[in-house]
């Protein structure tokens, strides 16, 4: 599948392609690659108070920070963790 996005991607900015320097070319190429290469994870955002499923895409990410992409903006509140109850 990522592949025939990859080459959908390919077919339709082949004429934008074309006008960028080569240099421009292999920085597209590769954020094309690296777009059609992310991985995608669950998310949880808060809507109205309550845990809402939407799917991302995941980035960069430094082991404290990620970097994700979809259906959320900056500003959201997500769930990044749960506590257990104290016993």
């Amino acid at each position: 599948m990522r592949q025939r996005m990859a080459e959908r991607m390919a077919q339709q900015f082949a004429e934008f392609r074309g006008t960028l320097t080569p240099d421009q070319q292999q920085r597209w190429d590769r954020g094309i690659a690296e777009m059609s290469a992310a991985k995608r994870a669950p998310l949880y955002k808060l809507v109205d108070g309550k845990p809402e499923l939407t799917t991302v895409r995941i980035g960069a990410s430094d082991g404290s920070f990620t970097e994700v992409s979809g259906a959320v903006k900056q500003g959201d509140v997500v769930i990044v963790g749960a506590e257990r109850a104290q016993q």
